[in-house]
């Protein structure tokens, strides 16, 4: 097919001899959301970013299938604000809520490229707001490890441990607390941490464990890693606390 070939061209580094092939393709089946999203990704290749939106945004409405709609709502998202379109980015943002309108999905695409875009108080605004709306839910604890996860991907688990101390301080709810505990504790024992940072883990560990047997009881798989952890931090640091 033309994409194909258009494709090769492109891993071939002959990315300028792909252009008017995807530009053919696109005449011929112009509502392909896989061609279109290929040309996109061609372009952005090229530094050609602006150009590469409305191929995005022909990708975005022709594709049915969830992960591939997001995949490409993110793709329009990261090439609007590297360019500094607020508006564009908004828009996709969203697109973004409104496919997804039940679920996480719209904020924590705005979270990871605010974190990107390196807008570091854009996205803890962003990680507060999703976690005071879906602390109490049962997708709570995986919110939050994509929150985590976000920020440790752009190393920068020092705006992790912010976030979730900042909302640890402010929640009541023992669902929430003792996830946002447990992912403290596992912050903290990243690279090479100190005594201190062991220390304050276990404390974290044994809050997070009070917290979320009162949310699920005494019988959850979580209660088994903590105490994984917990045993592996005791036998590192001295002067360690005594688990619950």
């Amino acid at each position: 097919s033309l994409m194909a070939y258009a494709e090769s061209l492109m891993r071939l580094k002959r990315a300028d001899e792909s252009e008017p092939i995807y530009k053919a393709a696109v005449e011929i089946d112009p509502a392909n959301a896989e061609l279109r999203y290929s040309y996109a990704m061609s372009l952005v290749s090229r530094g050609k970013k602006a150009e590469s939106l409305p191929e995005i945004d022909a990708a975005i409405a022709a594709f049915a299938e969830p992960t591939a709609k997001m995949n490409a709502i993110a793709l329009g998202a990261r090439i609007a604000t590297e360019l500094g379109d607020t508006a564009r980015a908004d828009a996709y943002f969203g697109i973004a809520e409104k496919a997804f309108p039940d679920g996480p999905a719209g904020g924590l695409l705005r979270h990871m490229v605010y974190i990107e875009a390196g807008k570091k108080d854009a996205a803890a605004a962003v990680a507060d707001s999703l976690i005071a709306s879906y602390g109490l839910s049962s997708n709570a604890p995986a919110i939050v490890r994509t929150i985590v996860t976000s920020w440790y991907a752009a190393d920068d688990a020092a705006a992790a441990r912010d976030c979730l101390r900042r909302n640890i301080a402010k929640s009541s709810d023992d669902l929430a607390v003792g996830t946002l505990d447990f992912y403290l504790a596992v912050l903290l024992v990243q690279d090479s941490p100190s005594d201190e940072d062991k220390i304050v883990a276990l404390k974290a560990l044994d809050e997070a464990e009070a917290h979320l047997k009162v949310a699920f009881g005494e019988e959850n798989e979580v209660f088994g890693v903590i105490a994984g952890m917990r045993d592996s931090l005791k036998g590192a640091v001295s002067g360690a606390p005594e688990g619950k």
